[in-house]
């Protein structure tokens, strides 16, 4: 399982205005604003291509590991700039799957001295609880979340895993396929 990733920063933008593709107001930079007068200062994404397979034993409270599906990065970070995080992902039961498992994202904060991005502090959790699927259905989960960053917050990436839990004692099997996980950098 791989990803696709790729970043646009100031060069992108200074593009994109030159080519007449903003409507809103700019300042003496030719910069981006939008209404609360924040400026989009970058922009990254990853593309999820494959999919990972999450399974379980029938055991009770049965971890399938957290698994890296996508990561956006950040080089400068100036303090109260936001990051706006959102994706989304869909898990498909190739199997049919009975009530009491449970599929976990969770969005990680890596600094760029840290090798282990699941070493990173979880700043965002999204649980679903999946309900009952027949083999071959889809569901989608939406992913949201911002964050606010500090001057001393230089080479950050937010890497989005996905692991899951037997609840109950039922195995867990599911893939998790088409995710996208954005990122996007205001300043203020």
């Amino acid at each position: 399982m791989g990803y696709i990733s790729r970043s646009y920063s100031e060069d992108h933008g200074e593009y994109y205005h030159k080519n007449g593709g903003c409507k809103k107001d700019h300042d003496k930079k030719d910069r981006c604003h939008d209404k609360e007068g924040r400026t989009v200062v970058d922009f990254d994404f990853s593309n999820q291509s494959g999919a990972v397979t999450l399974a379980t034993a029938a055991i009770l409270g049965a971890i399938a590991p957290e698994q890296v599906i996508g990561d956006v990065d950040f080089d400068k970070a100036c303090n109260g700039d936001l990051v706006w995080l959102s994706g989304s992902s869909t898990i498909t039961a190739p199997v049919a799957i009975a009530v009491g498992t449970t599929i976990v994202y969770r969005i990680h904060k890596v600094r760029k001295f840290q090798n282990d991005p699941l070493l990173g502090t979880v700043i965002h959790t999204v649980t679903q609880p999946l309900p009952v699927l027949l083999a071959g259905q889809s569901i989608i989960v939406p992913i949201d979340f911002v964050d606010v960053l500090s001057s001393r917050e230089d080479g950050v990436s937010y890497v989005l895993t996905v692991g899951g839990t037997a609840v109950l004692a039922v195995a867990l099997s599911a893939t998790i396929s088409n995710t996208t996980f954005t990122g996007t950098q205001y300043s203020q």
